[in-house]
């Protein structure tokens, strides 16, 4: 494990994590995704296990989420001029992962609804246009999305 991850690692799980009214961190979120490029390593707060996410072929996240439960992962991918994919993937590196966001524009910092049912992302509809450096009036807004179509 890189010293970085090792470092939030210790500073997250450690005995002094800090209290949220009455629960502590570990109650909130059960895995915590930390990484760039294909390195992504998961960590379940409750066990402090660390596992190595096996992305598929060709995928490169920018932005990865992990479900509560740890058997989702959502994630932002770029794939066409500045564009990137919203995609849900079961971790099965085997599958491949299916797309949930629009085609066009720019995704980012997806999100799962505690019951994973939903996914929430920063989205962009012009192509190449990143949060917060976007040209006048194309601006990021908020959305939601079912995980599964039905």
């Amino acid at each position: 494990m890189p010293i970085a991850h090792a470092l939030v690692v210790g500073l997250l799980l450690g005995s002094n994590a800090p209290n949220i009214g009455q629960s502590k961190l570990s109650d909130w979120h059960r895995y915590i995704a930390l990484g760039a490029g294909r390195t992504w390593v998961l960590i379940n707060t409750k066990t402090k296990v660390t596992t190595e996410l096996k992305l598929p072929e060709g995928i490169v996240p920018q932005d990865l989420a992990v479900s509560r439960d740890g058997k989702m992962v959502a994630m932002t991918a770029p794939f066409n001029q500045g564009r990137t994919s919203l995609l849900i993937w079961n971790e099965d590196p085997n599958s491949a992962p299916r797309s949930i966001g629009d085609s066009v524009g720019y995704h980012s910092q997806p999100q799962f609804s505690d019951d994973r049912r939903r996914v929430y992302f920063a989205h962009s509809p012009r192509a190449g246009m990143k949060p917060m450096e976007h040209s006048a009036g194309a601006f990021a807004q908020l959305y939601r999305v079912n995980v599964d179509p039905d």
